[in-house]
């Protein structure tokens, strides 16, 4: 497939219709990696409708991207004009990571939508997010400490030691805003970066309720790991996230990665692999 690579890296795109035989069968935004005949990697891509387009180096928020993967998920979390995107993964392969910090990219340094909201189902074990005492933000403290991990991660690097009054100016003036799934029904959110996490806990109903309050210039990501459910009811093959995989992967409105390679240490992808 060099000749491939080669008019990819002189152009920046093919037309699929030239290399119909290699091509024609991706789905849409479908990624491929296109190696040598001794398999070192020339270039990566993605199928755009009947073109297949180079995919560019990024690095949102500061971020380094560390494998082929997070490169495509990045290429689609940034592109307007892709509104669903869905990223399926073990722990510690970076899919929150890379879509936090795209979405951080997308709404305050390129100003592409106006905010972001991150959602996360309340699966608790045994508990209910009404027991727990205190404010709202109290309350889900507790189910968005991953994401905070995050957002310290992301806003350290940039920031610096002041990082945390930078992150809580975009909260304090709503850039940034972290809900309970609950409260998104009756809503039409337009112009929003939206972050379903953990969106493996959620029924095809709900996740059907999510994808309908999608409001004009909102783009919704799911990310989830379908080998890690929390709730009783579903299982890897009937839950919210792989319903929406299966029903949009024909659909060019939106693209999909599943990331195989642990980024946190050897350890931590041991324990995914055997655990």
């Amino acid at each position: 497939h060099e000749e491939l690579g080669q008019e990819l890296t002189q152009y920046g795109s093919v037309d699929v219709k030239k290399h119909y035989e290699l091509l024609n069968s991706l789905k849409p935004n479908e990624c491929i990696h296109v190696c040598t005949h001794a398999g070192d990697g020339l270039i990566v891509a993605r199928r755009i409708k009947d073109k297949v387009v180079t995919i560019k180096n990024k690095k949102p928020w500061g971020l380094t991207l560390r494998n082929k993967e997070q490169a495509f998920a990045v290429d689609m979390l940034c592109d307007t004009k892709l509104p669903l995107v869905s990223l399926i993964g073990k722990a510690g392969t970076g899919k929150t990571l890379c879509a936090i910090a795209s979405a951080l990219e997308m709404v305050l340094e390129q100003k592409k939508y106006s905010r972001m909201i991150i959602y996360r189902p309340i699966q608790p074990v045994g508990n209910d997010i009404g027991y727990l005492p205190g404010t709202m933000e109290e309350k889900l403290s507790p189910w968005m400490q991953a994401i905070s991990d995050s957002f310290e991660f992301l806003f350290e690097a940039k920031n610096g030691p002041r990082w945390k009054v930078t992150l809580d100016r975009y909260l304090d003036d709503g850039s940034i805003q972290m809900e309970a799934i609950t409260y998104i029904r009756g809503r039409s959110i337009p112009n929003t970066f939206i972050l379903i996490d953990e969106a493996q806990n959620l029924s095809k109903e709900e996740v059907k309720t999510i994808l309908t309050r999608a409001g004009t210039g909102t783009k919704i990501v799911l990310t989830g790991d379908i080998e890690q459910i929390d709730n009783s009811y579903l299982d890897a093959s009937n839950n919210g996230l792989s319903y929406v995989v299966e029903k949009f992967k024909d659909i060019d409105l939106s693209g999909h990665i599943t990331f195989t390679k642990g980024e946190r240490s050897v350890l931590a992808s041991k324990a995914a692999e055997i655990l």
